[in-house]
């Protein structure tokens, strides 16, 4: 064959191969070796088409015949050595290479094949000079330009590698190829689109580019088009079912749409192709990571780890994974590996960092660290989790300068802000700390953690409730994080919204039943709500979960003592000093459960044991320590009140002021104030008046500086000065304790004004301030025939002012008990009409008094006995409770009046105090005499409404609606069952006269707003809507039977009771009648019906209910016929069932003689009528 026809033949084979037929290329080459099997220009068309269709070795055959024929063909020199690099033999293959750069080039086919062995040997720029040569010898010569493209890629020079490429299809536009590395590099400049089109372009020429294929799923993956990426990759898959790589790329898209099982099979398959591809077992290992298959990853890695030990990602991926597992050891020895290949992988470093501080090992993860920052300082994790193993070595200041460096690295990074926010409050520096949590919240408002940690922060600065709205909003956030219940039960603890508390502890252990912590937190709260035996209960579920949780054990030895059960509380308090001998309130219980058991001398020792073992300068030591002295002052001042020992209240002054000195940050201003409360109560008795009032200087300031900061919503400034009236009413002693008459004005002024503010705050929020009443003014409501007793009850003592008309208020003068210790130095100590202890064992006897009446009264109502001791010893009760006031020093000053005004004070209001004095005297009470003289005179009235609570068979009560409905023809009897609370204030606004209230009502001590009315069981009228809704302003007269007050509550009042009859007062009714206690209904019905027969007769309500009263203690069973007959009449044409049972009362008495012939009336016991009080002025 001539010349020609084997050129034709060569140029054929070249087109096919441009186009992408590489077998319809070496067909055509083997056409032209049959001819002329010696021609060098056939045998290297032949080793080229082999080297396109991957048969690298009869490649590299081909072109040995080729050199072996013309060795200095450097092109095919070239191409051998990238078939060897096929085969993987790197040594023939870089020897080749380096051969090409031995030879001279002499054509423009030579510097193209020197340029193709400098970029296998990856010097890249001296390829590119090569590949300029032979553009310079053939500027048409496309190969060249592509070369010269791809070694511009490999330097990453995309746009002037596209250009390279632009310019080679510019001379020739239909090689697939070159489209393909246009593609590539369209790609690596984020240009996915034109890339796409490149690639189709290929595809276009050579539809059976698999590798085209398999670029275009990637341009479409980085695109985010993973379902059409997915399609590219299968299409590759299709051509070449052999190609793993296209089925490892299919893995990257299904990845990225979470189908994880779908990646395992895909890699699966790929690795059915080539079991020696570590890169696809590391790929698999991820998927099954994803899919949870933890242990399968971890076998994954070591496959791909046996294969290549030298890939540090699948070292790094293994220790990963590891560390899920909690297998730290393991993981460390796996980072240990990748870091030994590749030490420059600072992350690794903060990885390894990351499993020792799983271990607790901080130094060392600290050092792990240190590490990656010495790679890479500007690493801003390296620098949040060094902070983080700083912290835990409580190295809280280095910790600090650690999230300073983060932040300074990356300002916008909220979990350094977030750490360094709990670092701060590490540090007590809790207004930086709360500025670091806004400014997480700023970047990222729905970390709910850091509004939890702010609320953590406002906790400690006392600012309880913005901490609770905090701790609100990282609820909003996330409700189901149980811990955030925690705090917020913490918050309303110390607000002492005690109720609320207990709910939010119980939404937490709803969330998470095994939170230990919160059991201890709830028994607390129910410790403070004096339920003793659910407090023991929680503990012991706390203690169930983890025995060695010492806090609970304390607070189940509290539980104990406050049940009298003190040896068990001492068993429970020995065992939480055993786990933990720091926890100074174990010590605290410990030594008040000896203190109980009498054994006072080992009660002492044992705080002082306790004060020992709290020998850090940390605020936890510090607050214990001041909680053990405060513990011991108490103990002394206990047994200075019970011994009469002057010495025990001196030392009770120097614990107390010893427990005040630790108390020096904003944190601790509720315990220094309750400290210093305590401290002015001794300083009564034993010290001076100057004395006592610097003390009172100091603990108002701090309470009104207190309360200023922290900005209180209402409600919750009103609880903070309540629970510290206190210094108020130590003022009021002061004056009281003067020897200066006006003094004694000054502190009846004073008491006024405080039950007014109370009032006041209920009505009006915090900003009401009670106008100033003069004591000419408090002389408006007396006259020759009226006197006003008017008690005030301080922590220190009981003080009687008795006012007379025209008189200066005169205080009642106790008559001091001769101490049996040694007389006081002091001379306010020793004034007789001042001394101790007469004044402090007379507020001592009514708090023990009261104690037992509260308690006798909650076992009453509970019990089933019909005869309780509370009733039993009623009367016994109220005349000791006459011995205690003093009633019979206080009657001289009484000798000639008729008429009392009882104001009471604090738990005073619940009591019966008008059975303390003689019959003599008509008697009526007020909240206030700023009440009194706000109400308008009574006037008769014809009208009455009347609501009866439908949830108790009221037989009785519904007799004596019966009688008062013939009593008062415009009486009106609403039917509750049609009526809720707003069709009731709807009536009582457009009624006047009487409204007569029969049912239950209750008191609620810590929010007195929510006292009310109960009218169903799911409807109340509250103290609220009494003061927001209605005006009673036309009524004359409230009868409310049948209430309770808040008797039955085991807490003591330390301000003033507002109940709701100062409600109803306050706005505008002239007379309230209540009732003390829940009365028997026959008794209360009969009691109703004589008030209101005498009422009826002009009586004026206040001798209306003297009359009724004396009339029910004094009627006799005989006296009882007659009346219920002669009731039975005056109903029977109106209430027929009604005058029937009245008969049927009357028949049953005749029918027993001994009921007819006793003498001793069946009303006579006080409780039947002595809790019927009435409110208002007397006449």
């Amino acid at each position: 064959m001539s010349d020609d026809n084997i050129a034709v033949l060569l140029q054929q084979g070249h087109e096919q191969l441009d186009r992408g037929q590489n077998q319809e290329a070496l067909q055509i080459f083997q056409q032209a070796e049959q001819r002329e099997p010696e021609n060098p220009q056939v045998l290297f068309g032949l080793g080229l088409a082999c080297y396109r269709l991957e048969q690298y070795q009869e490649s590299v055959d081909y072109l040995t015949k080729t050199l072996d024929i013309e060795p200095c063909y450097i092109l095919a020199l070239a191409y051998r050595g990238m078939a060897y690099r096929g085969l993987k033999l790197e040594e023939p293959a870089t020897a080749d290479f380096y051969q090409v750069l031995q030879r001279e080039p002499h054509t423009y086919q030579d510097w193209r094949g020197r340029g193709l062995a400098l970029s296998e040997l990856k010097r890249y720029e001296e390829a590119i000079v090569s590949f300029d040569k032979a553009i310079e010898i053939n500027s048409d010569y496309y190969y060249a330009w592509n070369g010269r493209g791809l070694a511009l890629d490999e330097l990453g020079k995309y746009e002037n590698a596209i250009a390279s490429y632009d310019k080679a299809l510019e001379i020739n536009p239909d090689d697939y190829k070159i489209w393909g590395n246009r593609g590539l590099a369209l790609n690596n400049l984020g240009k996915y689109e034109d890339a796409i089109a490149s690639y189709d372009k290929a595809i276009e020429i050579n539809p059976n580019n698999y590798k085209a294929w398999g670029k275009r799923g990637l341009a479409l993956n980085n695109l985010g088009k993973y379902e059409d990426a997915i399609a590219s990759y299968d299409k590759a898959i299709e051509i070449n079912p052999g190609e793993y790589g296209s089925w490892i790329l299919r893995s990257f898209a299904l990845d990225k749409l979470e189908k994880y099982e779908e990646v395992v099979t895909s890699l699966d398959q790929a690795l059915k192709i080539n079991s020696h591809e570590y890169y696809a077992w590391n790929r698999r290992a991820i998927g099954l990571d994803k899919l949870g298959k933890h242990e399968e990853a971890i076998a994954s890695y070591d496959k791909a780890i046996k294969i290549n030990p030298d890939d540090y990602t699948a070292w790094r991926n293994k220790g990963f994974v590891l560390h899920k597992l909690g297998k730290y050891e393991e993981a460390i020895s796996s980072l240990d590996q990748a870091l030994k290949i590749n030490p420059d992988q600072y992350y690794f470093c903060i990885l390894r960092g990351c499993a020792l501080d799983k271990l607790g090992k901080y130094s060392e993860a600290l050092a792990s660290y240190n590490q990656a920052i010495q790679i890479n300082p500007d690493d801003y994790t390296a620098w949040i989790n060094r902070g983080s193993a700083l912290d835990k070595l409580g190295k809280y200041s280095e910790a600090l300068a650690s999230y300073n460096q983060a932040l300074e690295i990356n300002s916008d990074e909220y979990s350094a802000w977030n750490l360094r926010g709990k670092t701060l409050n590490n540090l007590g520096k809790y207004e930086e700390a709360i500025t670091s949590f806004d400014k997480v919240i700023e970047i990222n408002s729905d970390d709910y953690t850091a509004w939890v940690n702010r609320g953590l922060a406002l906790n400690e600065l006392g600012k309880y409730e913005k901490a609770l709205a905090s701790y609100d909003k990282a609820l909003e956030i996330n409700p189901n994080e149980y811990y955030t219940w925690n705090n917020q039960g913490n918050a309303l603890f110390n607000l002492g919204k005690y109720e609320k508390a207990l709910a939010s502890y119980d939404k937490a252990l709803e969330i998470n039943p095994d939170g230990y912590t919160v059991l201890n937190n709830r028994s607390g709260v129910l410790c403070n709500l004096g339920k003793y035996s659910e407090m023991i209960t929680s503990c012991d579920q706390a203690i169930e979960i983890n025995p060695d949780y010492y806090m609970a054990w304390s607070n189940r030895g509290f539980g104990l003592y406050n049940l009298g059960q003190y040896e068990e509380a001492l068993a429970s308090c020995n065992k939480a000093i055993e786990i933990n001998p720091d926890y100074y309130m174990a010590w605290s219980n410990r030594g008040w459960a000896l203190f109980k058991l009498k054994r006072y001398q080992k009660a002492f020792k044992n705080w002082k044991d306790g004060i020992k073992n709290l020998n850090l300068d940390t605020p936890e030591h510090r607050e214990g320590r001041s909680k053990l002295y405060y513990s011991e002052a108490q103990a002394y001042y206990q047994l200075g009140l019970k011994e009469a020992d002057l010495d025990n209240l001196l030392q009770a002054k120097k614990y107390y002021n010893k427990a005040l000195k630790f108390l020096d940050t904003p944190k601790y201003r509720a315990q220094k104030l309750e400290i210093m409360q305590d401290l002015i109560q001794v300083c009564q008795y034993i010290s001076t008046p100057k004395e006592v009032q610097e003390l009172l200087n100091q603990g108002t300031d701090l309470l009104e500086r207190w309360l200023q900061d922290s900005n209180f919503s209402d409600e919750n400034y009103i609880h903070f000065k309540q629970k510290f009236a206190g210094f108020n009413q130590y003022k009021v002693d002061t004056l009281a304790q003067s020897s200066e008459p006006e003094q004694h004005i000054q502190a009846l002024e004073l008491a006024e004004e405080r039950k007014n503010t109370c009032l006041g705050w209920l009505q009006y929020g915090k900003a009401y301030k009670a106008p100033n009443l003069a004591y000419n003014q408090i002389q408006q409501q007396l006259n020759s025939h009226t006197a006003a007793i008017y008690w005030h009850i301080s922590p220190a003592a009981i003080t009687t002012f008795i006012l007379k008309h025209n008189q200066p208020p005169q205080i009642l003068q106790l008559q001091p008990l001769k101490s049996k210790k040694k007389r006081s130095p002091f001379p306010f100590f020793n004034q007789p009409k001042k001394s101790y202890p007469e004044i402090a064992n007379q507020l001592r006897k009514f708090e023990d008094w009261l104690e037992q009446w509260k308690k006798d009264y909650r076992h009453y109502s509970q019990a089933s006995t019909t005869t309780p001791r509370w009733r039993q010893s009623m009367d016994s009760q109220l005349r000791s409770l006459g011995d205690i006031l003093h009633i019979r020093d206080i009657l001289p000053y009484l000798r000639d009046v008729d008429q009392l005004i009882l104001i009471p004070h604090r738990d005073l209001h619940l009591l019966p105090l008008h059975y303390l004095f003689p019959p003599k005297f008509t008697i009526t009470y007020l909240p206030s005499f700023q009440i009194g003289l706000n109400l308008q005179p009574y006037q008769s009235a014809q009208s009455l409404l009347s609501l009866e609570n439908p949830s108790d068979n009221l037989r009785y009560s519904r007799i004596a609606a019966n009688v008062i409905a013939v009593l008062y023809p415009q009486y009106q009897l609403l039917d509750i069952s049609t009526l809720d609370k707003v069709k009731l204030i709807q009536r009582l606004q457009s009624n006047t006269g009487t409204f007569q209230f029969t049912g239950h009502a209750y008191h609620n001590l810590d929010n007195p707003k929510a006292s009310a009315l109960q009218l169903t069981l799911a409807d109340k009228l509250t103290m609220a809507d009494i003061f927001e809704q209605l005006d009673f302003g036309n009524y004359n007269l409230i009868f409310l039977s049948a209430c309770e007050t808040g008797i039955t509550n085991s807490q003591n009042l330390i301000d003033e009771y507002v109940g709701l009859v100062s409600a109803f007062l306050a706005k505008g009714v002239s007379y309230v009648i209540s009732t003390l206690w829940m009365v028997d209904e026959r008794s209360t019905a009969w009691l109703t019906i004589r008030f209101y027969q005498y009422l009826k007769a002009g009586e004026h309500p206040v001798s209306a209910l003297k009359q009724a009263q004396n009339w029910l203690k004094q009627v006799t069973n005989r006296d009882l016929v007659n009346w219920y007959l002669k009731l039975a009449q005056d109903v029977k044409a109106t209430h027929p069932h009604a005058s029937e049972y009245l008969k049927t009362e009357a028949a049953l008495i005749q029918q027993d003689s001994d009921k007819m012939m006793a003498v001793t009336p069946p009303f006579e016991h006080p409780y039947h009528w002595a809790g019927f009080i009435i409110t208002g002025n007397p006449f």
